[in-house]
């Protein structure tokens, strides 16, 4: 079998001013063209929105149309399309499931050519042993039902949606990302990965990309797409981190790290 797939995280849609915003919509649509045109099965692993927020009115941010289409057309050539939600657009509703994308709030474990086992997470929770992903207080209350109720009660449509915005951006920019950002994933991965009988973890959110072989394991960051235009390419039985060469509209192998 050649199974060909695609990961890609942190792209952060919408969080950038006009021209960056422009620039990086044009990448990123790029990159799922490329991969619908290559037949690459798309998995997007959280934060692909800088915000988002939907209320059951059916209202959600109407700017990201442009990239909504792509997105929902990936289901033409793949069975299903799984979006994994991050800390930055986990507050979903209807629109994905009706267009066939298939929303999933936690992790996903996919088998590579029914051998490896492979661990799908954003990152923002640390998975463990009972098959919980264990989040940071602050992040549970984000992700609470009977919170979000409330907020969409007291501010709907489009002024939730603008203070949405502003806290994602507020949350972003003041979470430094440097290589000393990465330490608790990297050390996750040393520690404990190990335990859960898996071979391979894939995931983004501290937003350094960055491919770590250890004891026969491998853990994948995904980088940012709006910092580094990093994603992953599993194809011809090799997981690869590579870079979107948006001059040759290809991607190009980025270097690895090993521990």
């Amino acid at each position: 079998m050649n199974e060909k797939y695609l990961f890609i995280s942190d792209v952060h849609a919408g969080g950038f001013d006009k021209i960056k915003n422009k620039q990086l919509e044009n990448e990123f649509i790029h990159v799922l063209n490329w991969a619908k045109e290559n037949k690459y099965k798309v998995f997007f692993l959280g934060d692909i929105f800088d915000y988002w927020m939907e209320f059951k009115s059916g209202y959600y941010p109407k700017e990201f149309d442009t990239i909504l289409k792509p997105i929902f057309k990936l289901k033409e050539n793949q069975n299903t399309v799984t979006m994994i939600t991050g800390n930055h657009d986990n507050w979903t509703d209807r629109l994905f499931p009706n267009n066939n994308i298939e929303i999933e709030e936690n992790f996903r474990i996919l088998k590579l050519n029914d051998k490896e086992s492979v661990l799908l997470m954003h990152g923002d929770g640390l998975y463990q042993s009972n098959g919980i992903i264990k989040r940071p207080f602050f992040h549970l209350i984000l992700r609470n039902k009977l919170f979000i109720w409330f907020f969409r009660l007291l501010f709907p449509d489009r002024k939730g949606i603008t203070i949405m915005k502003k806290f994602s951006y507020l949350n972003r920019t003041t979470r430094p990302t440097t290589p000393q950002s990465s330490k608790k994933l990297t050390t996750w991965f040393v520690q404990e990965f190990p335990k859960l009988g898996l071979e391979t973890v894939i995931c983004g959110h501290d937003h350094i990309p960055r491919l770590i072989r250890h004891n026969n394991l491998k853990f994948l960051n995904l980088g940012a797409f709006f910092m580094h235009k990093t994603f992953a390419l599993y194809t011809e039985n090799e997981l690869k981190l590579v870079i979107w060469n948006e001059l040759a509209n290809q991607p190009n192998l980025f270097e690895s790290t090993d521990l």
